[in-house]
């Protein structure tokens, strides 16, 4: 006995369709415009130079919240080797900061980043709480010899684009936000 022939009732041109239509949901959607954050790989745990340079950042945030900025930077600032003049600029952009961002409630420290064995360089991240939003910090520590006292290589904060800021090194986050914003306005 034979069997009769199978016959489709649908349009000869409806398996093509759904293969297009199927390729379409599989392609992989465009990349944004701005290179993606693949998250904050910091450390937690102990390190002998984060020990050394958790006080002078916790006397910061402490005196940052009862202080003026050039007062509660004072310690912070005599191991900053840069001008006068750079100091003043950084301590009103600090001072801006709080103005709108309000008092300061608090800080914490997030974790560090250091550059394979080395003992004499580390970067250091840490929160201070407003009353709007919070603040992201990085410092940069350097002992320029390994019985020196510390440092302090480079500051910068950040209340908007946090894991981006952690994600990015300084120059890097800089063009990215300017492609973003445009270029940056005097004094910011």
């Amino acid at each position: 006995m034979t069997r009769p022939a199978f016959r489709s009732t649908r349009p000869a041109f409806v398996g093509p369709l759904a293969l297009l239509a199927l390729s379409f949901l599989l392609m992989p959607l465009p990349r944004p415009a701005v290179a993606e954050v693949t998250g904050c790989p910091l450390e937690t745990g102990a390190f002998a130079p984060v020990d050394q340079v958790k006080p002078i950042l916790e006397t910061f945030f402490a005196n940052l919240a009862t202080q003026d900025v050039v007062s509660a930077a004072r310690d912070l600032f005599a191991i900053f080797p840069i001008s006068q003049e750079a100091k003043d600029s950084f301590a009103n952009k600090i001072t801006a900061m709080k103005g709108k961002l309000g008092n300061l409630s608090g800080s914490e420290f997030v974790g560090f980043r250091r550059f394979g064995a080395s003992q004499r360089y580390v970067i250091v991240y840490w929160f201070s709480f407003h009353d709007l939003m919070p603040v992201l910090w990085e410092f940069s520590f350097y002992r320029p010899k390994p019985d020196s006292p510390w440092q302090l290589n480079f500051i910068r904060f950040e209340s908007d684009d946090l894991l981006e800021f952690m994600a990015f090194p300084k120059l890097q986050y800089d063009t990215l936000r300017q492609q973003l914003e445009g270029p940056l306005k005097p004094g910011n």
